[in-house]
């Protein structure tokens, strides 16, 4: 059994290249069966280190063809839809409409008449109306010529109006009293 031991420790010494300790050593001198085994670990080594190497066998053709399919194979080029690609277009002409339009509208103040815009001179405001009579054929003409701030402005006094009413109708039926004992400095009425 300490024979056994001694030749794997032996052979697990010499196949990682390191030397014998001097215990193998002496072992080895008093035991002629160990001493077998090293010479037959020592003669197979020799005969591996001096043996050419086997060729390496060519690959599979079916491993080369796989390979080179899938080298050769091109991944499908995704587009974004069309609608996404077109986003930044239309958001530019939007505003550049938007641009146009509302250069040439008539600016009112504070409190006070429409001024003419300073960029837009009276000649270019009179060609930009008759443009805009000719492009809308007639009966959408009034869209140069009418005042787009006037309408606005009532329907924005008409839906603040509303608001009001709402407001002071959920005052005095729908919230408690003690929430209005508190005094609040934006009095709705």
């Amino acid at each position: 059994m300490k024979c056994r031991l001694f030749q794997i420790w032996i052979n697990w010494r010499l196949d990682d290249g390191r030397p014998l300790p001097d215990a193998a050593l002496r072992h080895l001198a008093s035991c002629p069966r160990c001493s077998v085994a090293l010479r037959n670990h020592q003669v197979a080594e020799t005969a591996l280190r001096q043996s050419p190497a086997p060729p390496n066998p060519p690959p599979s053709p079916w491993l080369t063809g796989r390979i080179m399919s899938e080298v050769q194979k091109e991944e499908p080029v995704r587009h974004p839809p069309f609608v996404v690609r077109a986003l930044p277009a239309m958001a530019a002409l939007i505003v550049i409409t938007l641009f146009v339009l509302f250069r040439h509208l008539p600016t009112q103040g504070p409190g006070g008449p429409p001024s003419q815009s300073a960029s837009a001179p009276e000649p270019l405001r009179i060609e930009w109306l008759e443009a805009t009579a000719r492009l809308t054929d007639g009966p959408g003409a009034w869209l140069g010529s009418t005042n787009v701030n006037d309408p606005l402005q009532q329907e924005l006094e008409l839906v603040l109006g509303d608001a009001r009413s709402a407001l002071s109708s959920l005052k005095k039926e729908f919230i408690p009293s003690q929430l209005l004992a508190v005094n609040d400095p934006t009095d709705i009425e």
